[in-house]
């Protein structure tokens, strides 16, 4: 199989390892996770392999013993021991060029969405809105989006008192405190609209639908 679909970079067949980590945060926090790791045991060098299938350095750093290899998880990284002679693909995105101006990318991209009314036109006669965002497993720039978001919605006449963020947690603990600035990102979105979690286990605040007669959601 060609290594990173180049013509002469030719390897033996791979084989995919489950692995699982566990760990804790600066914070204390407990984390932990798995993953599927694509090997080849096909003798080389592992840096020299690294560098003919990923020269940038996309993801990871792999030693050259090919025993640990390093993620890009959390804030730290997280280190991962690999059997031995084992030598990992890590599959990761291409880097993509960063625009000067973030915010004003995403203030173009609100008001000219693709295919769609701009969400100021949507949002003229509504009463109160509710915005989700994902929890702070996910790495998401809130920061740059939850304020010309509700800005838009403001100016067609929503009350900031009728606006929420939604913190949708799925079967994830709340995230609270100093977390929950940290996921936001931004005090004036705290100061100004409601932001709450969504508490999947809370029995009182599930309410029971039904698709069918026979089918409770």
């Amino acid at each position: 199989m060609a290594c990173g679909g180049q013509p002469g970079l030719d390897f033996p067949p791979e084989r995919l390892v489950e692995t699982s980590w566990h760990g804790m945060r600066d914070n204390g926090q407990d984390v932990h996770g798995a993953a599927s790791i694509l090997l080849r045991n096909d003798g080389n060098d592992a840096a020299a392999w690294q560098q003919a299938c990923d020269p940038a350095g996309y993801g990871a750093r792999i030693g050259r013993d090919a025993m640990k290899i390093e993620l890009e998880y959390g804030k730290t990284g997280l280190v991962l021991d690999l059997p031995e002679g084992a030598q990992p693909t890590v599959i990761s995105k291409p880097k993509m060029a960063l625009p000067d101006d973030p915010g004003a990318e995403v203030a173009r991209a609100i008001d000219n969405p693709i295919g769609a009314v701009a969400l100021g036109d949507i949002a003229k006669g509504a009463k109160t809105a509710c915005i989700l965002i994902c929890d702070i497993t996910r790495p998401v720039p809130n920061h740059l989006f939850l304020r010309p978001l509700i800005e838009r919605l403001t100016s067609a006449d929503v009350p900031l008192a009728r606006i929420t963020v939604l913190v949708a947690t799925g079967l994830h603990r709340p995230n609270l405190g100093d977390e929950l600035a940290e996921l936001v990102g931004d005090p004036w979105v705290l100061e100004n609209v409601s932001v709450v979690n969504h508490y999947a286990r809370d029995e009182d605040s599930i309410d029971n639908q039904r698709c069918t007669v026979a089918d409770p959601t």
